[in-house]
């Protein structure tokens, strides 16, 4: 069982606001009792939370998992944006709005450490994965204690966490890995 994951009933709620272009995709959850993915913080403040789905075999076009966008708009999640990588292209993602429109284009290197993005401003935008963990105690226990995760396995060390960031910028993503 994995260490923190996102709450049940929570994902259970966010599977209703999948919007209908979206949910035709045939998407899943690959255990719906251990839900992962990613959740942004911005100085602070939770942004969003992205969680990772699967796509059922018989229309299966994408490859490894997709990626559900939700904000985090007064006190609530809202469906966004998702995440898809094509089975025929090597290293790119691209996101999509909740009508299928291709918002953006996403490339990395050959390990995901790095992925990158042309902003709308025309610059370039990393994502930087780290490669040690960190104890992120005030957000942890924050997404507790708004039910946003479960905690599955007590660890009295601590919860060291796998995270990323965005530059330019002072996003935070923690891997719910």
């Amino acid at each position: 069982m994995k260490e923190i994951t996102f709450n049940k009933n929570l994902t259970n709620r966010l599977i209703t606001k999948i919007p209908k272009k979206i949910s035709t995709l045939g998407l899943y959850f690959s255990n719906e009792e251990e839900v992962t993915g990613y959740i942004r913080f911005y100085r602070d403040s939770l942004i969003a939370i992205y969680l990772i789905v699967k796509q059922t075999n018989k229309i299966q076009t994408y490859k490894k998992a997709c990626i559900l966008k939700y904000k985090f708009i007064d006190n609530d999640f809202v469906f966004t944006e998702i995440y898809l990588r094509p089975k025929n292209l090597k290293y790119v993602e691209y996101r999509y709005n909740q009508d299928m429109e291709l918002n953006s284009e996403y490339t990395s290197d050959d390990g995901y450490s790095t992925i990158c993005k042309i902003g709308e401003d025309g610059k370039l935008i990393k994502y930087i994965m780290k490669n040690q963990q960190k104890e992120f105690k005030e957000y942890i226990e924050y997404l507790e204690r708004k039910e946003i995760i479960t905690i599955n396995k007590k660890n009295p060390n601590g919860y060291h966490m796998k995270w990323f960031n965005k530059e330019p910028g002072s996003d935070i993503y923690l891997n719910l890995d």
